[in-house]
């Protein structure tokens, strides 16, 4: 069946499995208990857009702009973040226990109240101007392998 410039103000209880659907306007709806399984979505804009108690496990954003977003409550568990621009972003009560975080750039990035226990840091990173409690790093470091290298 092909639809073309159909006005709908309700639809329930419908099937559009495997459907088609290009160039349409969805603004000022709401969608509720909807399966949309292996759908993609191309092309689209979604400006102020509210996605409430949505479960989208395993999906893929690709080429996604999320500026200015807000992430509430959210489960994002064994998640992978490749080139990704997350520059002044805030983290507030947010769990990134046992993470990795390889050729990441946290530079003039601020821990408040942040639990740091057990967190490796490989002698590759690049700590300069790195303050814990404003004592410079680079100085607590040159410190102790002084004192290590004097106690030999």
């Amino acid at each position: 069946m092909d639809f073309k410039n159909l006005e709908i103000h309700f639809m329930g209880f419908c099937n559009a499995q495997s459907a088609e659907m290009r160039e349409c306007s969805f603004t000022d709806c709401e969608i509720h208990s909807c399966f949309m399984d292996r759908t993609k979505v191309r092309d689209s804009r979604w400006e102020n857009a509210v996605f409430k108690k949505m479960y989208m496990e395993k999906c893929v954003f690709d080429e996604v702009n999320l500026n200015s977003s807000s992430y509430n409550n959210m489960s994002m568990l064994s998640s992978s973040f490749k080139n990704a621009a997350l520059n002044e972003t805030n983290f507030k009560d947010t769990a990134l226990t046992d993470c990795r975080f390889d050729n990441s750039n946290i530079s003039g990035s601020k821990f408040v109240g942040a639990d740091l226990s057990g967190v490796e840091i490989d002698g590759e990173c690049n700590i300069e101007g790195m303050t814990v409690d404003g004592i410079p790093v680079e100085e607590l470091l040159k410190l102790y392998k002084e004192k290590i290298f004097n106690e030999r």
